[in-house]
């Protein structure tokens, strides 16, 4: 025979309700606060007020449910506060959060977007509060910031007396790394009136994502010739940045430049690296490109130095050698044309 047993809960647990959806500024609130414990045991509990700290005497919890009512002195200004309470008990503890709104009656309707400030890489969400304080259900138009190209909510119906929240959703694919504010516009289709909050959202990016490098991996040229390497490289995001360039050769004869530092504003701009081989054959190169001090780029450049068939010249002067090719192509031009010219005859001529 076997007997089932259901799981004892062997934790904490904690919730908090108000008597009142909205206060009045300067009233007195009532937290009624329900601490489910697994065992008889002591607790200390504190709560906070909008960050003010409240010290409770060391309570006996008992075994399951507890009812505690806690009161406090609601602030005079409007706006949402935050209350917190925290429960310590013998190898236990639990802290919650919830909030409390405070409005007069004539306002209509309050706002508010969390958190102040928003840092993300990928998504990030926004929480937007929208009150209704007055005695009528009412719509409410929501408008983002311009830049947005997706946004998750237009109009949202509020019920009288209550709150609404909405999370926002944040996809920063489509911007650059860097600050942004985040200022939305709530408007009451029946008060014909809007209420704007604000964010400042921070889009953190990778160096190697910032920054985008066109350039050869092979170069081909001649000898004691210049042969430039060049870099294109894009600043996608909204700050300068300082970028470093360097060559390390392998198993090259000739002069080079071996790094170059350059600062970049947002957008694009153009590097180059000299190279002056003085003998033909295959090169190798180690290159490295570091952005602000991180680096975003390695890998092998290839240097292939060539002799110009007829023209031994090159091997003097490359300005000599190129007069030397052109004038042998000259040469057998003529020669070709001389070969395979045909005798043009006259029907008259004797």
């Amino acid at each position: 025979m076997f007997l089932l047993l259901a799981p004892a809960f062997s934790y904490l647990s904690l919730e908090i309700s108000f008597d009142k959806v909205i206060y009045m500024p300067g009233e007195v609130g009532r937290a009624d606060v329900v601490i489910t414990s697994p065992s008889d045991m002591p607790a200390f509990i504190q709560y906070y007020v909008n960050g003010e700290q409240f010290i409770l005497s060391t309570r006996e919890l008992k075994k399951g449910r507890n009812e505690l009512p806690l009161y406090f002195k609601v602030p005079s200004e409007e706006g949402f506060y935050d209350f917190k309470v925290e429960v310590r008990g013998k190898d236990h503890g639990i802290t919650k959060a919830e909030y409390f709104t405070v409005s007069s009656p004539d306002k209509g309707f309050l706002v508010d977007l969390e958190p102040d400030v928003l840092i993300v890489k990928e998504r990030g969400t926004l929480t937007l509060k929208v009150a209704n304080i007055g005695n009528y259900d009412d719509v409410f138009e929501i408008l983002p910031p311009k830049y947005l190209s997706e946004f998750n909510y237009s109009y949202v119906e509020v019920p009288k007396r209550e709150i609404v929240e909405l999370n926002l959703s944040f996809d920063p694919d489509d911007l650059k790394g860097g600050s942004y504010d985040y200022n939305l516009k709530v408007c009451s289709l029946s008060l014909w009136r809007c209420e704007e909050v604000h964010s400042q959202v921070i889009v953190e990016r990778e160096e190697s994502e910032e920054s985008e490098f066109e350039f050869l991996e092979t170069l081909f040229g001649t000898p004691n010739s210049r042969i430039p390497w060049k870099v294109k490289v894009r600043n996608k995001s909204n700050f300068n940045k300082t970028y470093t360039f360097s060559l390390e050769q392998l198993n090259f004869s000739g002069t080079f430049e071996s790094f170059k530092i350059v600062e970049v504003p947002p957008g694009e701009a153009e590097v180059s690296l000299d190279i002056y081989p003085n003998e033909t054959g295959n090169f190798y190169f180690s290159y490295q490109i570091s952005s602000n001090g991180v680096r975003v780029r390695e890998g092998m450049l290839n240097l292939t130095i060539k002799t110009p068939f007829l023209s031994p010249a090159f091997l003097l002067s490359p300005k000599l050698g190129w007069i030397y090719f052109v004038f042998s192509l000259l040469v057998l031009s003529s020669i070709a044309f001389l070969l395979l010219r045909k005798k043009v005859t006259y029907p008259y001529a004797k």
